[in-house]
């Protein structure tokens, strides 16, 4: 038969396997949608600011807390993308929905992550071979005060709507807001040490940054690989 008819019926699974999404799904989707947006628009925010203090001052650390912002703000959008399939409905050929499509995308942020770290990396050791340390001001306090209060605002309520959306997404880019936190609140110790002379002290939080990143990024992969 043209098109290979019964071939093709045999290989469909029978019609009462196809998995029906539950009625509150496109709730749930358009929840974790909507976090990932603002928590998009917050690291974009945020990120502008860190790099740009970190090209002014010169400080390895600072700068590359805000490329870390800005892998968030790219995993945002791959995430809110993810979840536009996982929204699609089941067919023949996915008859239990789409929901690897967010784990997929869960592991793309982990391969951005291990991306970053090597830049930051790069970046500390040119640091270190250069000797010279960073022109710490009242602003690089400042930057590194509002992120860091910021994310730990987005921290609660990401918590909160990753437990109502139960969504893979939302939880991964908790951890790395997390992450934020706690390597903000290490930079601007950092800053503090340089501004008493201790200049090597930003590069190595560039490489305490990074070591943070590569942690976040195998906890993703392995809190996703499961479903695949």
């Amino acid at each position: 038969m043209p098109g290979g008819g019964p071939a093709r019926l045999m290989c469909l699974p029978p019609a009462n396997t196809i998995v029906i999404p539950s009625p509150d799904t496109d709730r749930r989707n358009r929840q974790a949608a909507r976090a990932l947006a603002v928590a998009l628009a917050v690291n974009l925010v945020i990120a502008t600011a860190k790099i740009a203090t970190g090209l002014v001052s010169g400080s390895v650390s600072i700068l590359a807390d805000g490329f870390d912002s800005l892998i968030d703000s790219l995993s945002g959008i791959i995430g809110i993308i993810a979840l536009y399939f996982t929204a699609r409905p089941a067919d023949w050929n996915h008859p239990y929905g789409h929901r690897k499509v967010e784990t997929l995308g869960t592991l793309s942020i982990a391969l951005l992550m291990f991306i970053t770290a090597a830049l930051i990396v790069r970046n500390g050791v040119g640091a270190l071979v250069d000797g010279t340390g960073p022109r710490i001001t009242w602003v690089s306090f400042a930057v590194m005060g509002v992120a860091l209060l910021s994310k730990g605002g987005l921290v609660l309520w990401q918590r909160v709507q990753a437990r109502e959306a139960d969504s893979d997404l939302l939880y991964t880019d908790l951890m790395q807001t997390r992450n934020d936190v706690l390597v903000a609140g290490a930079v601007i110790l950092g800053l503090i040490a340089t501004n008493a002379g201790i200049i090597w002290i930003d590069a190595v939080l560039g490489f305490v940054v990074a070591a943070v990143v590569v942690i976040g990024g195998i906890r993703v992969i392995h809190s996703a690989s499961w479903v695949l």
